[in-house]
């Protein structure tokens, strides 16, 4: 069969929905035209959702009468771009299929092969015009609707009516925001009762769903929608995403203008008297004030063996700062905690992390707030060329870091600090402290190290209260994992209160406690208030406590790596060069401490170095005094398991000190001394000076430890010394032995009588009569016989 002039396969005689490559002319395309005007390209922009007729060039490809074409758009359009080619022929004659009378084939295949493309389009356009449903009765005709009215289906009458207009849907907006104001005051108000939160939060949906949303990809696309036309708006960019609903802007003006950033509220920029207010519950997201997007933390490197996170920055510099900065001001006025997505928020330049007090003239009382981490693959970190400490909680009140980010820092080649991870400064009170902190960046100062602290109490000289923190601290490859640098006259000031438990892997010190000297008087019963347990794994000293009043610390100690390598960093380089001493407790005197370090610490030093320091014009005793110290440390000592230490303020006095016999068989002489009355237990056996019993002292010298054999013993003012068994021959209660153990004398029993006479018989003596002793009583003469005790 010979084919037609004009082929018209079968088709639906448009494209695919394509999308843009970068260009402005796409084709050609495979259905054929016979004009350029039989072509319609229906765009759809990026972030819309909606195909709207596109102004394009129509070329032919050969310039045949029935041909494939291309088109051309005004503007080149991308990847994000999408589009549809149809063919749109509107019917017409254009030439007679006759001529003299007779028919020009050529002619009516042409006006055939038109009419059919006009047939195959409009049977593809009425197969997506809109219809009933089978089985569906009523009258499919749409209404007639005015400028912004909205169509529904009226269920009794069968067919579409009129709806809502624009002026209506607006209405409705004060009444979903009213609605879901009233679902957050439920479940505020109700958290146990399910029913009333189910019930507001179904009264919301009804509400919003009435209302038209305008969905956008941008922030200032959300400000330039058209108010009249919607009071709802959807954000789709990355990190920001959200529901927003309209709002007047004199109703939250204030928050508005500090909302700077524009992560709860969008000044509209259509009609400058509205906003758009974010819908949310729960804390704040601080993604929604950045423009950036928290990397993934897959490929994050390892260093020595550690985990050093967060290699892929967020970003650097100002404006991650200025993001957080803007959360920080937001979190404060809403008094509302703040969500912090995994990835790494780093800060360049000499600045901490935002949340603080620039000039504290008074600690902030934040109102409970936190920070919220989404545990250690939140990173936050500081990148400074000469030390800028992460968090530094500036004269902060009732404030909290949750979760356990990492926190870390970068140091550039400068020397003048280095960086700690969270330090308290210029006051402080109720505050709650979870970190990890991994590989914080110090200076060796040669006689000591700065920064590289994981937590750190630093309020100096501060007039503000100095009140309670709970902290707990993860450590890894730091300089200490907690510490507290105070000035015993702002202690004195004080009533502290700070519990910290501590993780310490791989430190310099994992707790480290230290004043200097007083410059004044200062109470004698003065008390830090500073409570510290934790673990202290493979660091060079385990506790560090230096002038330290009232303080109490329990540490586990474990071992095992070498002695050298226990005082290096992870990135293999001296903690302090001057200091090469392992060990694990050293106290340069404490007063109205308790202090227990239990484990191993392998290779080292020392165990443990106890004394005292200078204390300056504090009027105080520079020893370590009125103190309960324990050690029960394995290890082996280079140069002696416990020293005495005194650095200007003698050793220790009127304290107990405690040594296991694993750790020490013998303590320094200092200790000893009579005049600083010490306690001193070595295992199992110990040393008391000047006791005062206020009961009798029993003595059971059984082998069971518990069948009292004697007693000394106050009786009717007499002192006693009281034997429990019963004697007879070669059987004694009491007697004198030489310097060898040996009994010289002894003596027994009585026979029923206060002494025995010398009348009494020999039998059953301890040993040969030897003579009598003449006692006088009144005008009663007794005599004690004595014998030989054989």
């Amino acid at each position: 069969m010979a084919l037609p002039p004009y082929p018209l396969p079968r088709e639906p005689r448009e494209t695919a929905v394509l999308v843009g490559n970068g260009g402005a002319t796409y084709g050609p395309f495979a259905f054929k035209i016979f004009d350029v005007e039989d072509v319609a390209v229906f765009l759809c922009p990026a972030g819309e959702r909606v195909f709207a007729q596109a102004d394009v060039t129509v070329a032919k490809t050969t310039g045949a009468e029935l041909d494939t074409f291309s088109v051309t758009f005004a503007e080149n359009i991308t990847a994000d771009d999408a589009f549809v080619v149809q063919g749109r022929r509107l019917h017409e004659r254009q030439v007679a299929v006759t001529r003299g009378g007779a028919l020009s084939a050529q002619e009516l295949e042409k006006e055939l092969a038109k009419q059919g493309a006009v047939a195959g389009e409009l049977r593809r356009d009425v197969d997506r015009s809109v219809r009933l449903a089978p089985g569906v009765e009523g009258n499919g005709q749409l209404p007639a609707l005015a400028a912004g009215e909205t169509m529904m289906w009226d269920g009794e009458l069968g067919q579409f009516v009129p709806g809502p207009d624009a002026a209506d849907i607006v209405a409705a907006a004060p009444a979903a925001a009213t609605a879901v104001a009233a679902r957050d005051v439920a479940v505020a108000a109700s958290e146990d009762s399910v029913s009333a939160k189910d019930a507001a939060e179904a009264a919301a949906a009804i509400a919003l769903a009435a209302v038209p949303t305008a969905v956008r990809d941008t922030v200032a696309a959300i400000a330039a929608l058209d108010t009249e036309a919607y009071a709802n708006a959807r954000l789709t960019q990355a990190g920001r995403e959200g529901d927003f609903v309209l709002v007047d802007h004199d109703d939250h003006s204030a928050t508005i203008a500090a909302d700077t950033q524009k992560g709860v509220f969008i000044r509209s920029t259509f009609d400058t008297d509205k906003a758009w207010m974010r819908i949310y519950s729960g804390p704040l997201n601080a993604l929604w004030f950045m423009d950036v997007v928290p990397p993934s933390t897959a490929g994050w490197d390892a260093l020595d063996g550690g985990d050093k996170r967060g290699t892929d920055r967020l970003a650097l510099g100002d404006q991650v700062y200025t993001g957080l900065a803007a959360l920080w001001t937001m979190m404060k006025l809403l008094k509302q905690s703040a969500y912090f997505p995994k990835g790494r928020y780093e800060v360049s330049g000499q600045r901490n992390l935002p949340f603080r007090q620039e000039i504290v003239t008074d600690l902030l009382d934040c109102g409970g707030i936190s920070i919220l981490a989404d545990g250690p693959d939140t990173v936050f970190a500081t990148n400074s060329a000469d030390g800028a400490d992460v968090f530094q909680l500036n004269g902060m009140d009732n404030f909290g870091i949750r979760g356990f980010p990492t926190i870390t820092a970068v140091l550039g080649d400068g020397d003048l600090y280095g960086s700690n991870g969270v330090s308290i400064t210029n006051g402080f009170d109720r505050l709650y402290i979870e970190v990890e902190c991994v590989h914080l960046p110090s200076l060796d100062k040669t006689s000591y190290g700065d920064g590289g602290k994981g937590v750190t109490f630093q309020p100096y000289t501060t007039t503000e209260k100095c009140g309670s923190a709970v902290v707990k601290v993860i450590a890894r490859g730091c300089l200490y994992a907690f510490g507290a640098d105070l000035i015993l006259e702002t202690v004195a000031a004080n009533s502290m209160a700070i519990d910290a438990e501590v993780f310490a892997e791989d430190c310099y010190s994992a707790c480290t406690i230290a004043c200097p000297a007083a410059v004044e008087a200062i109470p004698g019963g003065l008390s830090m208030g500073i409570k510290v347990r934790g673990y202290a794994i493979n660091c060079q000293r385990d506790l560090d406590l230096n002038r330290v009043h009232g303080v109490d610390v329990e540490l586990d100690v474990l071992t095992t790596k070498s002695k050298s390598a226990r005082t290096k960093s992870p990135e293999g380089v001296d903690w302090i060069t001057s200091d090469t001493v392992v060990e694990a407790v050293r106290v340069g005197y404490a007063h109205f401490s308790s202090i227990a370090v239990r484990g191993n610490k392998g290779a080292c030093d020392y165990k443990a170095r106890i004394g005292g320091t200078s204390a300056g014009s504090s009027g105080l005793t520079g020893a370590t005094k009125a103190s309960e110290l324990l050690a029960d440390l394995g290890g082996t000592p280079a140069i002696a398991p416990v020293a005495a230490l005194d650095s200007g303020g003698d050793v220790a006095s009127d304290s107990t000190i405690a040594i296991t016999s694993r750790t020490a068989s013998s303590v320094p002489d200092e200790f000893y001394t009579t005049s600083r009355n010490n306690v001193v237990m070595i295992g199992p056996s110990g040393r008391l000076v000047g006791p005062v019993f206020a009961s009798r002292v029993g003595l059971a010298m059984a082998s069971d430890g518990k069948i009292e054999t004697g007693s000394i013993e106050l009786t009717g003012g007499v002192t006693v010394l009281r034997g429990k068994n019963a004697s007879g021959s070669g059987v004694a209660v009491a007697g004198l032995a030489d310097h060898g153990g040996a009994v010289k004398f002894a003596v027994r029993n009585g026979e029923g009588q206060g002494f025995v006479t010398d009348s009494v018989s020999s039998t059953g003596a301890l040993g040969a009569y030897y003579g009598k002793i003449i006692l006088r009583i009144g005008e009663t003469s007794y005599a004690l016989p004595v014998y030989q005790f054989s």
